[in-house]
Order: C-alpha cells, then structure tokens, then sequence
C-alpha cells in the first residue's frame, strides 16, 4: 500500500503544510519525488547543488518567488532538507526497485535458444548444441517453469533473430542466448537471459575455463538463471540443478558427440550415436544419463525405424535404461527410456508406470508427453491422450512430429476436421514428409466416407 501511494499518488505540496515555503524550494522537493525516472534527480549533488543556490539567492535577496524576509539558511536547515529529499528520490528508486522486480518474479517460460558456435571449427558443433541441450535440461526439472523443447528452440540455430518475435512463436516471456569458443584445452562461453517482453537483459556473464570444466559451465549458467527468475527451490530440486551429469571430461565429449548424432534422426546416424555412448561409457561406466540415451537409441532402432528385430534391441535398450536406472533412480531420462522399451514390447503395466514417472520428474519433457500420448492412443484412451498431446505441443510448439502425432490421434477418435487441421500444420513446417501427406490423404477419405 506504501509503494503503491509512491507509485501512483500525488503527494501534498510542501506549500500546504507551510505556506511560507518559497517557490523554488517547492519546485526542488517536487522534482525530488517525481514518478518519471528520467525527470528526477538523478544524483544527489544535483540536489545539494540547486539546494546551494537557493540559499546563496535567498541570502543576497535575489529573485525568490514567496521569499520570505526573515527566512534564514542555517547548515543545519540545509542538511535536513537535502536528507529529506534524497529520501524521497531513494524511497522513490527503492519502490520502482521493488515492483520491477515482482515483474522479474512472474517471468515463469523461458526458450533456451541455440549457443553459436564461435570457433571456427564446423567440427565443434556438437559442443555448442551439447551445452545448449545440457543447459535445456537442467532448467526442465525445475518445478512451474516452463521450458522449450529442443526441437523448436533449434529452429532457430544460425539464424538472426528478433527476440520479442521469437518469444511470441514459442509462446515464452524470457529467452537465452549465448555463444561457445573453444581453442585447443581452452574454453569460452558467454550467456545473457533476456526478457523478452521488454527486450531487456536480466542477466549475463561469460566463462573462461579448461575443457575439462564444460559440465560445472552448464551447472552455473542453469543455477545463475533460475536464480535471476526468482525461483525457490527445494534443497532436493537444487541438487539436481547442480548435478554433475559425467566427472570424466573425455567421457562427457564423447556423450555429447553421441546426443549430435541421435538428434540428425536418420537410422545411420542413430547406429552412429551407439558407437559414441557405448564409448563414454567404457570411459566412465558410472555414466547414468550415457546409459539412457544408449537405451533410447537402441529403442528408437527396434521401434521407430525397424532398422532390426525387436527381439535383437528390445533386449539391450532394456538392459541399458535399467542399469542407468540403478545408478540414478532420479533420472527421468532413464525411466522414459525404459518406458518406451517396454512399450515396444507390449507391456502396458510397466510401460505406463515408467511413463507417469518419468513425467513426474521432468513436467517439461515434450518427448515424454509425446511419448505417452501414443501409448494412451493405442491402448484407445483417446481423451487422455489429446491431453497429452496438446501439452508435449505446448512445451514444443514448432515440432512437426508433435503436430502429426496429435492427427493421428485425432485421426483414430474420428475427429477428421482436426486431424486434417493437424496434419496441415505439420506439413507447413515438414513439407517434405511423405507420412504425413499420407495421413493426410488418409483423413480426407475417411471424412468424405462418413459424410457419405
């Protein structure tokens, strides 16, 4: 109620308290406590300064509006009424202060924009997009954040951008940016959160360090933004923030190498994000979050692209998210890793038990909504799974597969108009994807079938 009265109400004018108040010394007091920042005192000298020179006119008989004869200039009168009007400026600044950072507080979606790549060397991408996707993450679990998937915050990856209409796109109030050097053992990251509302940046630093640091880099860049959103976290919520995710530097590069290579989402590529995680985990067996995406690797093979037998991958894609699993049951990555194993093998019971909490861990998994949005459609919980759909959109709003996932869903509970819708949307941003013309061509037929 106090900063609201300074914000927004008039004060009373020193005249009407003291009807002998010169003029001039009403105008300095006014100009004290004025509203707009940029017409009030900006430092205190300029007060002191003005203050002086009314007392030097008011001695010397100058020009005074409503001087009074007998008004005298004591230091002491001086020196309380320059307190009281840099209060005023302070308790002024100290409000807009304080509501400027209640706006800060209800900053609550945040993209995390692809980092460039300033090295020079092509061959450096994964590390850009590893940090990027690492920092993606960490701010994922944390708890009423919403957080961008990877595959719409990468649309973005190379391109010049304008962050307000960025942000509008992605449905989110704030964005980070930043960019990655490495030469030799040397490593540069700079980072900057902006809101994106004002286009107006909360926070930035930069970290100069040794390869071997890029894991605490990701820590401290995630931990600095949750801190500039004015999140409050559980102890248990800021030790996951903080985790480390790998201790071997050797290990971690080669992790990353294989999360670049699963995201190209070609079968080749895929077999090739094999090779890279089995790598980082004979460097570091103790790797939970290499073991998951070992696993999810090998379901994406068996199931995805039925580039093999299931009953050749099931196995092992299994074996890889349980013992990922063991070594940290706090993973969601891990438990929606072995979801999506066992749904591929048929088994419901487990698979939805996975699914839920891998979900419960990590609320901005748009792949785990995604995931269970399927899973709910087959087993013709079509409701349940629209629901599940619309929310993996929310959290990855350019997402063509999102987009087609959601059609089909549609497509099975014979809601044809918003099937056709969905896939169209999908087209618009995969225009090249031959199952999703199909699909669409599919519910076109269906439709003019039921209205025949």
């Amino acid at each position: 109620m106090i900063f609201n009265a300074i914000l927004e109400s008039n004060p009373v004018t020193p005249v009407r308290l003291n009807p002998d108040t010169p003029l001039k010394l009403e105008e300095i007091i006014a100009k004290a406590v004025e509203k707009d920042r940029d017409v009030r005192y900006q430092h205190a000298s300029d007060i002191r300064s003005d203050l002086k020179r009314l007392k030097r006119d008011t001695e010397t008989g100058k020009s005074v509006a409503k001087a009074v004869p007998t008004l005298h200039w004591s230091r002491r009168t001086l020196v309380i009424t320059a307190t009281l009007c840099i209060f005023g400026v302070a308790l002024v600044g100290a409000a807009v202060v304080y509501v400027g950072n209640r706006s800060h507080a209800s900053i609550n979606s945040v993209a995390v924009l692809p980092f460039s790549n300033a090295s020079g060397d092509p061959n450096a991408e994964y590390l850009s997009d590893g940090i990027t996707e690492g920092i993606i993450d960490r701010l994922s679990g944390l708890p009423n954040l919403k957080v961008i998937s990877r595959t719409s915050a990468f649309r973005y990856k190379q391109r010049d951008i304008d962050p307000q209409k960025v942000a509008r796109e992605l449905g989110v109030e704030a964005l980070v940016t930043g960019r990655v050097v490495q030469r030799g053992n040397d490593l540069m990251v700079s980072a900057e959160l902006v809101d994106a509302r004002e286009d107006k940046q909360l926070w930035g630093e930069q970290y100069n360090q040794k390869f071997a640091g890029v894991v605490s880099v990701q820590q401290e860049i995630a931990t600095a933004i949750s801190g500039n959103l004015r999140m409050r976290l559980t102890t248990e919520q800021q030790t996951r923030l903080s985790k480390a995710s790998a201790t071997n530097s050797e290990a971690y590069q080669l992790y990353l190498k294989g999360r670049y290579f699963t995201n190209q989402a070609t079968p080749d590529a895929i077999k090739k994000s094999i090779e890279y995680f089995q790598q980082a985990i004979q460097k570091e067996p103790s790797n939970a979050e290499a073991y998951a995406a070992l696993a999810d690797s090998y379901s994406s093979l068996s199931g995805g692209w039925l580039y093999s037998s299931s009953a050749e991958l099931l196995p092992k894609a299994k074996a890889a998210a349980m013992k990922s699993l063991e070594l940290d049951d706090s993973l969601a990555e891990a438990n929606a890793a072995l979801a999506y194993a066992l749904f591929f093998d048929w088994n419901w019971k487990i698979a939805e038990r996975e699914f839920k909490r891998a979900i419960e861990l990590n609320p901005n998994s748009a792949l785990s909504h995604e995931r269970y949005a399927e899973f709910s459609q087959t087993r013709g919980r079509f409701a349940e799974s629209i629901a599940e759909s619309e929310r993996a959109q929310d959290l990855d709003p350019l997402s063509p597969e999102i987009f087609a996932q959601r059609g089909y869903v549609y497509l099975v509970a014979r809601r044809y108009d918003e099937a056709i819708s969905q896939f169209q949307k999908a087209l618009e941003l995969y225009s090249n994807a031959s199952a999703i013309r199909a699909e669409l061509a599919w519910a076109y037929a269906m439709k003019v079938a039921s209205e025949g």
